[in-house]
């Protein structure tokens, strides 16, 4: 939806003219991405005879080297994966095909749905109180606010250990890359990112300025400026993973025709197939922006066309300023790290995020913190202890309800409120860098100047002959 009005009004005197536009819209996209593509390293034994293993595409997964419990796809624990292993699993292929052929590196379905909403407003008035005297003013504002939920369900390929059966490929030759075009993946996970985020923007400026004619040969002109805009973006994660071991294969297809086809033997639509599993996590990240500019100028002007006299000057001040906040760690710890009652930052250790719940005693595994009140906790006191999860594991899947893309999507009310999020969100550290890219940090400008010129026309042979010679002074 969207509408506009705008209007004017004009008297003897006084003129102005107003307008206001705003507009709701609702995205809903649905997509495939991936980030990148690649292929295994492999290991010694999997490499085989062949020479020249891990050259090409990246390596960013490996084949484990004995099939794990519950790999699925019919293959048996334990059993040690070789090179004679990946041939006779994948008929045909050679071990240099299995070694180059890539895959989507975090091939993943996407969703991005939700309100987006602006509404833009600008002024114009003048006076003219007299023949010798006019103001005007000029004001803008606009708002703009996305309240968007950005979610996608990845096979977990990049730090994975798929792995590979009946392996197709789209050429025999893979000396320098080739691409895998079907097959069966035994061991797979997916990780289901839930996203959402919200942007909010806003605009102000006024334009302020008058001319005053003083007498015939003087004329004051004076204008100021002011901008303020700030942008505000808060985009917390939460991301819960299929387990391993629960014999879930992918069949993969990328037939050229389109986007790949990741077909998971485990329903992801339902929340019973998902938890605190290796690879979940949760993050708080928040980034903010002001810009500023500020200025006047002003002029006098002394004598008449054929020759004057001009003096003025200027100030401008622009800054601009990006912080960023993140609390990701220690809200990380509370939801699924069995909540330890103190947080201490990196390189430390962290506990993992695996919602466990388990109160009172320190888990075997998880950090102590033996130094804690020396160093940079200096005064803090003990003991430490655990609290258990604030969403443990057994839990996970009751804040997770069948979403509209075809996997699974977060409660996110409820598992806010259940996680303390906003305690978490208004006490969150500045950080270096932010979600977007950008680094925090500012810069501001401050500009002073000054003139003088001196102008005039004169009639020569029926020509006009106009000339000017001026000084000026600038400080930044």
């Amino acid at each position: 939806a969207r509408g506009s009005l705008i209007g004017s009004w004009r008297g003897d005197k006084v003129g102005i003219l107003a307008g206001v536009s705003a507009q709701r819209l609702f995205t809903d996209t649905r997509g495939f991405e991936t980030i990148g593509y690649t292929n295994p390293a492999l290991s010694a034994a999997q490499c085989g005879a062949a020479s020249g293993c891990n050259t090409t595409g990246g390596g960013n997964w490996t084949i484990p080297a004995v099939v794990p419990v519950g790999a699925g796809a019919g293959l048996v624990a334990g059993t040690p994966i070789t090179s004679a292993f990946l041939l006779a699993n994948n008929p045909g292929a050679t071990i240099q095909q299995i070694d180059n052929a890539l895959l989507p590196r975090l091939g993943r379905s996407t969703s991005i749905r939700g309100p987006r909403d602006r509404i833009n407003a600008i002024i114009s008035a003048e006076w003219q109180p007299s023949d010798t005297l006019h103001f005007y003013v000029d004001g803008l504002y606009g708002y703009k606010k996305n309240d968007l939920t950005r979610e996608n369900m990845a096979w977990i390929v990049r730090n994975g250990a798929i792995i590979p059966t009946n392996l197709t490929f789209d050429k025999a030759d893979c000396t320098i890359g080739c691409v895998v075009t079907g097959g069966t993946f035994a061991n797979a996970q997916f990780f289901n990112e839930f996203r959402p985020y919200t942007e909010t923007t806003k605009l102000f400026s006024i334009n302020p300025g008058g001319e005053w004619e003083i007498s015939d040969t003087l004329k004051l002109n004076l204008q100021g400026n002011y901008a303020r805009s700030t942008f505000h973006r808060e985009n917390p994660s939460v991301g819960l993973t299929t387990p391993l071991g629960v014999g879930n294969t992918v069949t993969y297809s990328n037939d050229g025709s389109g986007i790949p086809t990741i077909q998971s033997a485990l329903d992801l639509n339902d929340p019973a197939n998902f938890g605190w599993n290796p690879g979940s996590r949760v993050n708080i990240s928040d980034e903010r922006r002001l810009n500023k500019s500020k200025g006047a100028r002003g002029d006098l002007t002394w004598g008449k066309p054929a020759l004057n006299l001009k003096i003025g000057g200027a100030f401008d001040d622009v800054s601009r300023r990006i912080s960023s906040n993140d609390n990701s760690q220690a809200y990380q710890n509370a939801v699924c790290g069995n909540n330890p009652s103190v947080f201490v930052a990196s390189p430390n250790s962290q506990p993992p995020c695996e919602g466990l719940n388990a109160p009172g005693v320190i888990p075997a595994g998880y950090p102590t913190y033996p130094g804690f009140g020396t160093g940079s906790t200096a005064g803090m006191t003990g003991p430490v202890t655990y609290g258990g999860s604030l969403v443990p594991n057994s839990a996970a899947p009751s804040y997770l309800t069948p979403g509209p893309a075809g996997f699974v999507t977060v409660d996110w009310p409820k598992f806010a409120a259940a996680t303390n999020y906003d305690f978490y969100h208004d006490n969150s550290p500045e950080s270096g860098a932010s979600t977007t890219g950008a680094s925090g940090g500012g810069i501001r400008e401050v500009v002073k100047s000054a003139f003088a010129t001196v102008n005039g026309e004169q009639d020569l042979g029926g020509n006009m002959l106009r000339f000017n010679v001026g000084v000026r002074y600038v400080n930044t």
